[in-house]
């Protein structure tokens, strides 16, 4: 149990801490999450923020913060997201080791090939949404609960951390 422990730590936890620290940070910098004198809880003010952009039907400006809102933002939302990335990314890759070059690329583009890359992306925000079937299909382990809530540990201290550091610097 301990070895897996440190594993999840190390490829989930760890991993998590990071994204969602820069997130936050990046999303306060960018006054995506404006600045509250009170100093109350970031996943309130996030909350605020989507629940308002949702309503409204506003944009943030930003391709990420816009994309990590559609998958409903929070955790959830991140985890979407990024399962999201993953998918995708591999797509990405195998879509273009498929081609000897850019001419073979070229020749190769028809209305068939655009039409099954829009249904694959569909099908790859489905996936992203029950991120925990995909999740737990792709790591080989009996305690698919421990990884949860390294995990979540993970985005728990990220944005506690983000708080901290952001009140230290004088933005949120």
């Amino acid at each position: 149990m301990l070895a897996e422990t440190i594993e999840a730590v190390v490829l989930a936890g760890f991993p998590m801490f990071l994204i969602t620290y820069g997130l936050y940070q990046w999303s306060l910098k960018k006054d995506i999450i404006p600045p509250d004198p009170e100093n109350s809880d970031l996943r309130q003010r996030l909350k605020k923020v989507r629940t308002n952009n949702k309503k409204k039907k506003i944009k943030t400006g930003s391709m990420f913060h816009d994309k990590w809102f559609s998958f409903g933002g929070g955790f959830y939302g991140l985890m979407a997201f990024l399962t999201y990335l993953v998918i995708e990314g591999g797509e990405v890759i195998d879509f273009i080791q498929n081609f000897n070059g850019i001419l073979d690329f070229i020749e190769r583009i028809n209305v068939s090939m655009i039409v099954n890359f829009f249904i694959e992306s569909i099908k790859n925000f489905v996936a992203a949404m029950v991120w925990f079937l995909y999740w737990g299909d792709a790591i080989d382990t009996n305690r698919p609960f421990l990884w949860l809530g390294v995990t979540y540990l993970g985005y728990y201290l990220g944005i506690h951390r983000a708080a901290k550091v952001s009140a230290i610097k004088g933005l949120g």
